[in-house]
């Protein structure tokens, strides 16, 4: 009987090993892939380019040197309106930017361009 009681046990600590083992292993791999996408993400490069429409201007967020977002128009609000200004077309797309690399959706609120000044309340309300 004791022969079988020591049989199990041994069977058990190896179990035990094992299930520790695989558990470091897939510890091991996630960090490394995470490590990965941390480098590759630090070595792209975003930026934001303005350009004048034909009545306004607009805005390009670039990522590396390839286009990733291309805005004409005042987002959210009724209408095909241009950014009346530069300014407001790099501050609304400074913030897609900040969004995208806090890892967020790039959306764009009413309430955001009401706080970076670019549309009026009123605006919010067509």
């Amino acid at each position: 009987m004791p022969w079988v009681l020591i049989q199990i046990l041994n069977r058990l600590r190896i179990t035990k090993l094992l299930l520790v083992t695989l558990y470091l292993l897939l510890v091991i791999a996630v960090s490394s892939c995470r490590l990965h996408t941390d480098e590759q993400s630090q070595s792209r490069q975003i930026k934001v380019i303005t350009f004048r429409t034909g009545s306004g201007w607009g805005y390009n967020v670039m990522l590396d040197s390839n286009v990733y977002i291309h805005q004409e128009f005042i987002p959210v609000i009724h209408g095909n309106r241009p950014f009346p200004d530069e300014q407001s077309a790099k501050s609304t797309g400074e913030l897609v930017v900040q969004k995208i690399t806090s890892g967020k959706s790039p959306t764009i609120t009413a309430d955001d361009l009401v706080s970076l000044g670019v549309i009026d309340e009123e605006d919010t309300q067509r």
